[in-house]
């Protein structure tokens, strides 16, 4: 259970049983002190923790921005991917410097993390103020232990007056003396024994009642010291806690609006180059169909045209090949009349020189 100033203030701890006995009892003292410690090492603790949640405050404050940043830098991969014919218009624009919003928002985290800074400072000073209240209360625990030693001692003193006191009658049984003179002296020794116990528990009173005002001051200015160092790391805490939790809510709810402002144009930003990469295809389609209809019509016509003219060509070809068949055959038939007359001609020629030679 946590320890509480007024648990400090109304903690009350029972006399010792026995006569003759004074203060508190050590046994709850001691538990008490222990409940000190244990409460001093908790707030330890959650100080510690404390110092780890700034930490992770600080570290996650640039988280945002950052996050803003790969959105708006993969948005135009998304683009890319939707249609391969959009490659040229979707790089152009990711290539672009960083805009106003973004400087503004890296000017906003830097300015978070120096606030940051000041509070991991106060968290120092207030740890210092820890350490030294630690320290105090050590001291008090060190003025309290003396003063049980010194209870002890009074206590001691104490026991050793009674003890003396309790010899003192004894002394004054002893035999007494048959005359007159020695019973008037035992009458004194035991007057004398009277006062010197009464003498004795007179300074046992005033030694107890001085060490119980000074047991009660100290610990009185052990509370009031523990208090007040206890309500100032309380408070300091308490602080600490708000401005961090403050500071961590308005950096969440700044990077969370920045980032759905960054997400927010980085999806216009999509949306518009995805338009503007459709209207480029459709019209790119259209001026290739286009020209390839055209290839394809005066493909079409020239092939035509060459067609008609290789088959022009072709029919003049094949009407010259006509006309140099008809020119072989009558040359041929020419030919072959001029050879038949020459040997014709030859053989009468000669029969002629035969008849003429035998003539001879």
């Amino acid at each position: 259970m946590a320890l509480t100033p007024e648990d400090v203030v109304k903690k009350e701890f029972t006399k010792p049983k026995g006569f003759g006995k004074s203060g508190y009892d050590e046994i709850q003292v001691d538990d008490f002190l222990d409940e000190i410690v244990v409460e001093l090492r908790r707030l330890n603790a959650e100080n510690e923790d404390l110092a780890a949640q700034l930490a992770d405050c600080r570290r996650s404050s640039g988280r945002p921005a950052n996050l803003g940043k790969s959105d708006s830098a993969t948005s135009v991969p998304a683009a890319s991917t939707d249609s391969p014919t959009q490659a040229t218009p979707v790089v152009t624009p990711a290539s672009s410097a960083p805009s106003q919003d973004s400087q503004a928002a890296a000017a906003k985290v830097a300015g978070a993390e120096r606030e940051l800074k000041d509070v991991e400072g106060r968290l120092k000073t207030a740890r210092e103020q820890l350490a030294e209240a630690q320290r105090d209360t050590q001291a008090e625990q060190k003025k309290l232990q003396e003063l049980r030693a010194q209870v002890t001692q009074a206590e001691q003193e104490l026991k050793d007056a009674k003890d003396r006191a309790a010899q003192a009658p004894a002394a004054a049984a002893a035999p007494q003396q048959p005359d007159g003179g020695a019973h008037g002296f035992a009458g004194g020794a035991a007057g004398g024994a009277a006062g010197v116990i009464a003498l004795a528990q007179k300074l046992h009173d005033e030694h107890v009642r001085e060490g119980e005002t000074t047991r009660d001051k100290l610990i009185s200015d052990a509370k009031n010291h523990h208090d007040k160092v206890v309500g100032e790391a309380n408070a300091k805490r308490d602080d600490l806690i708000k401005t961090g939790q403050r500071k961590y809510d308005e950096f969440i709810s700044t990077g969370q609006a920045k980032h759905d402002e960054l997400v927010s144009a980085g999806q216009a930003k999509h949306d518009d180059l995805i338009k503007t990469g459709q209207a480029r295809h459709d019209e790119l389609i259209n001026t290739g169909q286009t020209r390839h209809d055209d290839l394809i019509k005066t493909a079409t016509d020239e092939r035509t045209s060459v067609l008609t003219d290789l088959g022009s060509q072709r029919d003049g070809l094949n009407a010259k090949i006509e006309s140099l068949r008809g020119f072989e055959s009558d040359y041929r038939s020419k030919l072959r009349g001029y050879i038949e007359g020459q040997l014709d001609q030859l053989k009468t020629v000669g029969l002629d020189d035969v008849k003429g030679d035998k003539q001879g």
